[in-house]
């Protein structure tokens, strides 16, 4: 993840839920599955009880606090945290890993004659 990994699209596109092999982030990332104002107000009413115009620093608070790459690695949304300097390095493992994966298909029970 580069930059904020929000909403459907870090969900469908991105996450471990879309069955994506590997996941890795950025140690300034932020990720999660609804924009960071949202879920500031969800998970933490009590910090957004600020002025209308103080919300959205207070939402960013929050998010470098909870929506951090390293809280999602914990709870296992991401695999790693790589640095900008090692990226091609834990890339090239990743592919390196990946190119004997195998995915096996059902074998068909019925002939289509």
């Amino acid at each position: 993840m580069v930059g904020k990994a929000v909403g459907s699209a870090y969900v469908a596109l991105a996450g471990t839920g879309a069955n994506a092999d590997v996941v890795y982030a950025f140690p300034n990332a932020v990720i999660s599955p609804v924009n960071v104002e949202a879920a500031a107000l969800i998970l933490a009413p009590e910090q957004m009880k600020v002025p209308t115009d103080k919300q959205s620093e207070s939402a960013e608070k929050y998010a470098q606090e909870n929506l951090s790459a390293f809280n999602a690695a914990q709870n296992g949304y991401v695999d790693g945290i790589v640095d900008e300097a090692e990226l091609r390095t834990a890339l090239i493992s990743a592919l390196d890993m990946l190119a004997g994966k195998r995915v096996p298909t059902v074998a068909k029970k019925h002939s289509t004659v």
